[in-house]
């Protein structure tokens, strides 16, 4: 409903939703716009109205990063 900040609002959303849960992103910040290739990607993938490259995205964000 912004002319912009939709993104961080709907970021926002996710992490209270697994936050409620006890479940927290280790690598989806809510600000900046994460700028990853593979999250741009997965969002015009959304936007064409496949939902599973963006699902995948965010899961593997819940995991804890390789070192």
């Amino acid at each position: 409903p912004y002319i912009n900040g939709n993104g961080h609002v709907a970021r926002f959303v996710l992490w209270s939703l697994l936050g409620r849960y006890n479940y927290w992103p280790h690598r989806f910040p809510i600000e900046p716009r994460p700028n990853h290739p593979i999250y741009l990607e997965a969002i015009w993938q959304y936007r064409q109205g496949d939902r599973q490259a963006l699902e995948g995205y965010v899961l593997r964000c819940m995991l804890p990063e390789e070192e």
